[in-house]
C-alpha cells in the first residue's frame, strides 16, 4: 500500500487509465471513471487488493472526490468500489488473503482461479462499473467535468494559451509580487498532478529586508 501510493506508481497508473479511458467513446468524464472502477480493482489481481484500493482510492479523489460531485455519486462510487476491490483480486492465486489462505491447502493455482472464479468476477467488475456509470451519466458527461484526471485538465487549460508567447508570460511575472500561499498551492496542484511551476528571480536587498520573489504558473505555456 505505501508503495502503490507513491507519486511515480500513481502516475503511471493515471497515464495507462487515461489512455485506456481515451478510447472508450463515452462524453465528458465518463470513460475515465468506467476505467478507475473496472481496470485499478481487477489489476488487484496482480498488485494485491490493498494496493489496489490504495491506488483507485487517490485517483477518484484527486479527480472526482475533490471537484464538487453530488454526495449520492461519492456514496455509490465508494461502494462500487469496495464491491469490486473486493472481488477483483480472484483472477489469481496470491492477491486476495482469502483465498491465499486456502490455496496451498486446496491446490489452488492459477489456471482454477481463472476458470472457477475470476472470469466470473471480472464480468460482475465490468456490470458494477457499467451500472455506476449509466446512473450518474448526467453528472458524469458534463463538458468542464468533475473528473479527467489533473493531466487532462491541464491540456484542456494549456489550449486557451498556445498562442500566447512565453515572453509574455515572463513579462507579467516579472511585474507580480508572490502572495503568500502561492508556493503551497503550486506544491498541493504539483501532487495532484497538474503540470505547473514557479518561475523566480530573486533580489537581494538590505540586511533585514526579506528577499521575495516573481511568479509565473508554468501550466499554461
Amino acid at each position: 500500500m505505501v508503495i502503490a501510493g507513491t507519486r511515480p506508481i500513481l502516475q503511471t497508473t493515471m497515464t495507462g487509465v487515461r489512455l485506456i479511458a481515451r478510447v472508450i467513446p463515452l462524453p465528458g468524464s465518463m470513460g475515465f471513471y468506467f476505467t478507475v472502477l473496472s481496470l485499478v480493482p481487477l489489476l488487484g489481481s496482480f498488485i494485491t487488493e490493498p494496493a489496489a484500493m490504495t491506488l483507485a482510492a487517490r485517483i477518484l479523489a484527486d479527480s472526482f472526490f475533490d471537484s464538487g460531485i453530488s454526495s449520492r455519486l461519492k456514496y455509490a462510487t465508494l461502494g462500487v468500489l469496495f464491491v469490486n476491490i473486493s472481488i477483483g483480486g480472484t483472477l489469481t492465486p496470491f492477491a486476495a488473503p482469502p483465498v491465499l489462505m486456502v490455496t496451498g491447502k486446496w491446490n489452488w493455482d492459477f489456471a482454477f482461479m481463472l476458470s472457477a472464479f475470476g472470469w466470473k468476477a471480472a464480468i460482475t467488475v465490468v456490470v458494477n462499473a457499467v451500472g455506476a456509470t449509466l446512473l450518474f451519466r448526467k453528472e458524469l458527461r458534463q463538458p468542464d467535468g468533475h473528473g479527467g484526471d489533473a493531466a487532462t485538465r491541464s491540456e484542456s487549460i494549456a489550449k486557451l494559451f498556445q498562442y500566447v508567447r512565453k515572453k509574455i508570460f515572463g513579462q507579467v511575472a516579472s511585474s507580480m509580487v508572490i502572495r503568500p500561499g502561492v508556493i503551497e498551492f503550486v506544491n498541493q496542484m504539483r501532487r495532484r498532478g497538474f503540470m505547473v511551476g514557479v518561475e523566480h528571480e530573486l533580489f537581494v536587498g538590505p540586511i533585514g529586508e526579506q528577499d521575495y520573489a516573481k511568479q509565473l504558473v508554468t501550466a499554461f505555456i
